[in-house]
């Protein structure tokens, strides 16, 4: 580890929690946090880490990658889970798992490798301190007001000369008697008309000259981009997991365009069939039509500026598994519906049929899903159920099928079940597309 010739000043109201494995590398860093913050807390698990954690207002977590006891993606997920908003710093050698972590988007503050550069830690540091900083109001002037000295009149006042008025001089203007104008006789002399040359014929000439393709607004930002080699950053979603990287721009012909992506952009791609980029303040989505696996590269055809929004860690939508049970009563009727996705606030549900629902709605939910058992020992699965309140959001009709999104409320008695089927889940796709990276 290479030290840093300067350290953020020490902020004594904020506190670290600071989890590694390695017994050496723990009490290397930990004297150098202490430089830095009052309160230091050492773990040396994700079990123990946990513990403190929800014990003590921790402001900032530092981490391994590689922690046991417990599988870090999971800790990492349920530190997340009790605060969203948490600055999380990942430590890791570079193995497959940190290549992983470089292109999911879970609201990590930085991930820096092993062995580690202590300026690239000092500044992840000081970005968390100066988010925390409290803004400072601009202090008041503290010049006394100087009060005006009373003005004494001087004993010498030179008077003014008075002026006479000056009197204006009467002025006679003579009359100017206007001189006649002879005017002088001109001969026009007779022009020749000149012949009139055939104008060319403008339709074959039109014939003659190649007509070029209009390209849209997308592939002229395409071509500036490919021109000045500017890096594009990816976007896709696997089941709501965000998935991001970057790549340049290889070949751009009249309709289609093609990139080389990484692998865990190119497992994506081929999940949705189609990625959106971002290009300065541009966003563009195009769909994917050709592949290459032996080399990662993948051709792309439509392309169309969209709004993008992204999420935020609180309403990041997560893919239910087939246990994922939910239905919504309404005017007294109780309809079941296919659940889509879900987060912390929102829900999305499909139906076959047009029901008879507007937006901002009142409606009752009822879902249910599998949890892991309270054992950790034996495998096994808990059906639950969880109640609440929902008030629509959007209606999207198409094709006699209907999606509803519905902003909802948990009752108190199913937070804490909703809660861990959100975590597992997470974890659980986090797992699936690790497994797919390998097979693709």
């Amino acid at each position: 580890m290479k030290k840093a010739t300067k350290s953020p000043k020490q902020i004594s109201n904020l506190s670290l929690l600071y989890i590694e494995n390695n017994a050496s590398l723990q009490s290397e860093l930990s004297i150098h946090f202490q430089k830095i913050f009052q309160n230091v807390y050492q773990a040396f698990n994700a079990l123990e880490g946990l513990d403190i954690f929800q014990s003590n207002k921790i402001d900032i977590v530092v981490t391994d990658l590689s922690l046991i006891n417990k599988n870090s993606f999971e800790m990492i997920v349920e530190i997340q889970e009790i605060n969203p908003t948490i600055p999380i710093i990942v430590l890791s050698h570079k193995n497959s798992d940190f290549r992983l972590l470089e292109t999911l988007d879970i609201g990590l503050i930085a991930l820096l490798e092993k062995p580690l550069y202590l300026p690239d830690l000092n500044k992840a540091l000081q970005k968390v301190i100066s988010l925390h900083q409290p803004k400072l109001k601009p202090k008041a002037a503290l010049i006394k007001p100087v009060k005006p000295r009373p003005i004494k009149p001087k004993s010498n006042i030179i008077q003014p000369a008075k002026q006479e008025p000056i009197k204006p001089k009467p002025t006679i203007v003579q009359p100017i008697k206007p001189e006649p104008i002879k005017l002088k006789p001109t001969i026009v002399q007779p022009t020749k008309p000149e012949p009139i040359k055939p104008k060319p014929n403008i339709i074959q000439q039109a014939k003659q000259e190649p007509i070029k393709p209009k390209l849209n607004s997308s592939f002229n930002i395409l071509e500036s981009a490919k021109s000045k080699k500017t890096i594009i950053h990816c976007i896709n979603y696997y089941k709501g997991l965000s998935i991001t990287g970057s790549s340049e721009l290889l070949d751009i012909t009249n309709n289609s365009f093609s990139m080389k992506l990484n692998k865990s952009q190119f497992t994506a791609v081929l999940y949705e069939k189609q990625i959106m980029i971002k290009i300065d303040q541009h966003t563009i989505q195009a769909k994917l039509i050709h592949i290459d696996k032996h080399s990662n590269i993948v051709t792309l055809t439509n392309p169309q500026l969209v709004n993008y929004i992204q999420r935020d860690n609180n309403n990041k939508r997560i893919a239910v598994d087939k246990s994922f049970k939910a239905s919504i009563g309404f005017e007294n009727t109780q309809k079941e519906l296919i659940p889509i996705d879900i987060s912390s606030n929102y829900i999305t549900l499909e139906t076959d049929e047009i029901l008879d629902l507007k937006v901002n709605d009142s409606v009752e939910l009822t879902i249910g899903f599998e949890i892991n058992g309270p054992s950790s020992l034996v495998s096994e699965k808990k059906f639950s159920k969880a109640f609440a309140t929902g008030i629509i959001q959007r209606i999207h009709s198409n094709n006699q099928k209907q999606t509803i999104i519905i902003k909802h409320q948990i009752q108190k008695s199913g937070q804490n079940i909703y809660k861990k089927y959100l975590q597992e889940r997470e974890i659980s796709i986090i797992t699936e597309f690790k497994m797919k990276m390998k097979t693709q």
